[in-house]
């Protein structure tokens, strides 16, 4: 009989160790199961982010393209305005030089007269 109750013994000492395991391994995929969702919502994450980032890489290499053609035409402008400029202070020049010569002449007529 103590055969039999040590062997009965022995066997619920398997069978609570096996139903341990079976929890525990249970726990384990349920958390890698957890870690695995985690890690797909992460990922996903990530892909978004990255997207996002490349969009925003792209509108700012678009306005600093934008950018530098204004500052191209900028510089396009300042040479045309300048010039303008020296082509309008050239005419006033002559107009003045113009009036002058005409009083001159008009006091050596009056001179001579």
């Amino acid at each position: 009989m103590a055969l039999c109750d040590e062997s009965e013994s022995t066997a619920d000492e398997r069978n609570a160790f096996a139903s341990e395991l079976e929890t525990q391994l249970s726990e384990t995929e349920a958390a890698f199961q957890e870690l695995h969702e985690s890690f797909a919502t992460l990922t996903e994450q990530l892909e978004r982010s990255r997207r996002a980032a490349a969009g925003k890489q792209l509108r700012i290499s678009t306005i600093e393209r934008q950018l530098q053609e204004l500052s191209g035409q900028s510089r396009d402008l300042q040479g045309t305005l300048t010039t303008e400029r020296n082509n309008r202070n050239r005419l006033e020049w002559l107009f003045l030089s113009f009036i002058a010569v005409m009083l001159i002449v008009m006091v050596l007529l009056a001179g001579y007269g």
